[in-house]
């Protein structure tokens, strides 16, 4: 990762906050089983946004959004990987307002050494995200 200054860090964590999405995707594993992978994704329609992201933190790929609308502008997003999150979401977290219940439970989900035998853990926390991530009503979740 790239050294960052402290204005630079609290830009990025409010285009995460207005832009972003901090959240764990389900898939399968080869042995069919659930695997949830940790993702940082901001999708955006300027490029240059997306390439100020990925250059000033030296991390993620931006990748070309399928478009199925023909009257929508072509959409792009930066996607940050879970080794990258370790790295970028602590030193983004202060800065953080909308998105700062999702940051601490995405730390917390990366924190777990054994996925296997911590999967009430792992369902709590995905539980959680799934109600901040909701779109609509706003869905607050008190501290326990």
């Amino acid at each position: 990762m790239n050294q960052i200054t402290n204005t630079q860090l609290s830009y990025i964590a409010g285009i995460i906050d207005g832009e972003g999405c901090i959240g764990l995707y389900a898939g399968k594993s080869s042995y069919g089983n659930i695997r949830y992978n940790a993702k940082l994704l901001i999708t955006n329609t300027n490029t240059n946004l997306l390439n100020w992201l990925k250059d000033t933190t030296g991390l993620g790929n931006i990748y070309k959004n399928f478009v199925t609308n023909t009257n929508w502008k072509q959409a792009y997003r930066w996607e940050v990987c879970p080794n990258s999150m370790r790295e970028l979401l602590p030193l983004i977290s202060q800065y953080l307002i909308v998105k700062k219940n999702q940051c601490d439970i995405i730390l917390q989900y990366l924190s777990i050494q054994d996925y296997k035998n911590n999967q009430e853990l792992v369902k709590e926390l995905v539980d959680k995200l799934k109600i901040l991530n909701k779109r609509g009503v706003d869905h607050a979740i008190t501290s326990s």
